[in-house]
């Protein structure tokens, strides 16, 4: 990706980082924390190191659960600056596709609802899912439609920029999803043990706390580049993270010759 440039066309001031490289430094602090929960996660269950259950990635309100609605917290807030700042307001309906996230994560909605849904209306297990798991399907769903709807009336109405950023907004929290619905639901009905079950744990929870950090990175880089972002693609930006830590880790080589 090309360097951002501020709108007079100028590079930054030598010395002075760009707002992309910040935001690029952001989610490196974002993902090195994500590396470290799961590292604490992998100690508290292969080890005897650490005994409480709260260091464990699946446990709910544990402390990587407690990191991921701290990027949550994040990410509202900054799509709500976005959008005082920008005076584009179809992003308060990201804003609060956020705050659902971040009030499912933290009160179990989905989990409760879930089960309210699979007592109402006498569901049964099939395929190896649980009752429950129908009925929390059936949750995320009906908030899928009602928040995207939401996301959709907002799209149609916005103008280019806000168009752009909202296909990029959906590519992450598809992925993230795919985590925290599509791998969650393939571990209920696969029933796994051993090194199997492990790993799903890891590529469930590690992949939605990674997925969340890019949502709090990309909210970041909106707030920050703002309209010098435009053009890029969503691929060109994460590509330019390692871009800017490549050319980081050069300069300081360099210095030190």
């Amino acid at each position: 990706m090309a360097a951002l440039t501020d709108r007079s066309g100028e590079s930054p001031a030598a010395g002075i980082p760009s707002p992309a490289a910040s935001a690029s430094l952001f989610l490196v602090l974002l993902l090195v924390g994500d590396l470290v929960y799961i590292a604490i996660h992998l100690v508290a269950t292969e080890t005897t190191l650490i005994h409480s259950p709260l260091a464990a990635l699946d446990v709910d309100r544990g402390y990587a659960e407690f990191f991921q609605y701290m990027k949550l917290l994040w990410a509202g807030l900054l799509l709500t600056c976005l959008a005082m700042r920008t005076r584009q307001w179809g992003y308060f309906a990201w804003v609060l596709s956020v705050a659902y996230l971040l009030a499912d994560d933290s009160l179990s909605v989905h989990e409760n609802l879930g089960e309210m849904l699979a007592n109402g209306l006498a569901l049964h297990q099939a395929v190896g899912l649980r009752a429950v798991d129908f009925g929390e399907l059936l949750v995320s769903a009906m908030a899928g439609a009602v928040l995207g709807a939401g996301i959709g009336w907002a799209y149609l109405r916005g103008g280019d920029a806000f168009r752009r950023s909202s296909r990029h907004l959906l590519v992450l929290v598809l992925a993230l999803v795919f985590f925290g619905v599509g791998v969650d639901m393939m571990h209920s009905a696969l029933h796994p043990v051993g090194i199997v079950d492990k790993a799903l744990v890891i590529l469930e929870d590690g992949g939605e706390l990674v997925s969340i950090s890019f949502i709090a990175w990309y909210a970041f880089l909106l707030v920050v580049a703002g309209e010098r972002s435009r053009g890029a693609s969503l691929p060109g930006l994460i590509g330019g993270v390692a871009a800017h830590g490549v050319s980081a880790f050069r300069s300081r080589r360099q210095a030190g010759d």
